[in-house]
């Protein structure tokens, strides 16, 4: 997941941040729960997500590695879902950049609950990896640039061999 970086603009990630706003809204569930996405619709939000942080500010995220990885353990377990990935939506999120410790925020995903979006995607990523999305609401205040933006956060599923990995590039 990507972790120190910074968002652009609103007037520059805007366009991007409602792109990705459409094609969620037209596969989550209205009741919050997991549903499937396909890969080519999970790698298309990924580059969307990429587009909205600013490579000159923070910390780089290495997106090749992150769809690289989404897209190996897409294929490559014997699941009814190859090809897919399960998706935990989660919106209106104020998670600071960075934490009291003056060190980057480096778990948006770990809510102090049993229910939280974590502890869901541990519990269903079996055979068929899960990508959290989490719609930040981008507060100043939080040491981000006053725009909503999207954090993926990816969750190995249980049954993934050990393997190693050594990056690569994506087609």
């Amino acid at each position: 997941m990507p972790v120190g970086f910074q968002t652009g603009y609103k007037s520059n990630i805007a366009k991007h941040v409602k792109e990705i706003d459409q094609i969620i809204e037209r596969r989550k569930r209205e009741d919050g729960k997991p549903f499937l996405f396909s890969l080519a619709e999970a790698v298309k939000v990924i580059r969307k997500i990429k587009l909205t942080y600013d490579e000159k500010e923070g910390e780089s995220w290495d997106d090749a590695a992150f769809l690289l990885s989404l897209t190996y353990l897409s294929k490559s377990l014997n699941s009814k879902y190859s090809g897919n990935v399960l998706c935990i939506v989660r919106e209106n999120r104020n998670m600071s950049r960075i934490r009291s410790n003056r060190r980057y925020e480096d778990a948006p995903d770990t809510a102090s609950n049993e229910e939280s979006e974590l502890m869901l995607a541990k519990r269903i990523a079996i055979d068929t990896p899960v990508l959290i999305l989490l719609r930040q609401n981008g507060k100043e205040e939080n040491g981000w640039r006053g725009a909503p933006f999207w954090w993926p956060v990816l969750v190995t599923p249980k049954n993934t061999k050990t393997t190693i990995f050594t990056g690569g590039v994506l087609e």
